[in-house]
């Protein structure tokens, strides 16, 4: 990032109020900001993206929910003389354990940044039930 802002200085000695763009404060996205940027995007920016409202909208690309499928569909395994579950119910549980430690620290008031190895966590899940279903 520095190496990048170097490439501007010639700019800034002829014009010193670029200066204060370089500045900004650089911070990390998280899906809660990327979900509220989306929805603020009014129909007629989102057809200057070329797209149409009415075949979605931006925030409709945020997974908020997960379908569980049930039980019958995802029976236990037997392996060894022994009832274990199945993956895509271990998987599942991990989900639903991952999701209360961030609801959890969330209501606590802690810092976003606490949160974003359960997020990168919650990503990786979502793949892996894609690919399981």
């Amino acid at each position: 990032m520095e190496r990048w802002k170097r490439t501007f200085v010639p700019a800034v000695e002829a014009q010193k109020e670029l200066g204060i763009y370089l500045k900004a404060v650089r911070e990390e996205l998280n899906p809660w900001k990327v979900l509220d940027f989306f929805r603020r995007v009014s129909d007629e920016d989102y057809e200057l993206l070329g797209r149409k409202s009415e075949f979605g909208r931006p925030e409709e690309y945020i997974w908020q929910y997960i379908s569980v499928p049930p039980v019958c569909i995802r029976p236990s395994i037997v392996q060894d003389g022994a009832s274990n579950e199945g993956d895509l119910t271990v998987k599942l549980t991990e989900i639903v354990f991952t999701n209360a430690l961030i609801k959890q620290g969330l209501s606590k008031g802690a810092f976003t940044a606490q949160f974003m190895e359960h997020w990168v966590f919650l990503q990786l899940s979502r793949g892996f039930v894609q690919r399981l279903n």
